[in-house]
């Protein structure tokens, strides 16, 4: 807890440090914006932010752990169900999942542990677990 606590202030430092430089979101005002705290793994959405000041604030005060905004684009961003939103549109966007991509590397970084006998081992988890047959992993991907 007392970890989570101090990378909350390392991040409130680093957005309070970074508000004059941070990168402008574009069409903000028309994106729905999510939030993952520190202490929960419960997701806060359906936000919107009139302004660059508002959202960084909003960074500043509550420091999430991870930040979202939409690639769609709507009318009324902050509405709490997808019909009451107004969709506008969407930009194109290609996500690249690298930890999906097969390189020979992975077989160095990659990590995977057995949740039932703790067995581990380095590269892509094999279908069973070679020690007790159970087929649950803990993943670890760079």
């Amino acid at each position: 807890m007392e970890n989570m606590k101090f990378l909350k202030r390392l991040f409130q430092e680093y957005y309070k440090d970074r508000q004059k430089i941070f990168p402008k979101v574009n069409d903000m005002e028309k994106r729905e914006f999510a939030f993952l705290q520190w202490d929960s793994n419960y997701m806060i959405r359906h936000l919107g932010f009139n302004s660059q000041d508002l959202l960084i604030n909003y960074l500043i005060n509550n420091a999430p752990k991870h930040m979202y905004s939409s690639a769609s684009l709507y009318g009324l961003p902050e509405a709490s169900t997808m019909e009451k939103k107004r969709y506008i549109g969407c930009d194109l966007i290609f996500d690249i999942d690298a930890d999906h991509l097969d390189t020979s590397c992975k077989e160095i970084h990659d990590f995977w542990e057995c949740k039932f006998c703790k067995e581990s081992g380095t590269g892509t988890s094999p279908k069973s677990c070679p020690k007790c047959g159970k087929t649950n992993f803990k993943k670890l991907n760079w």
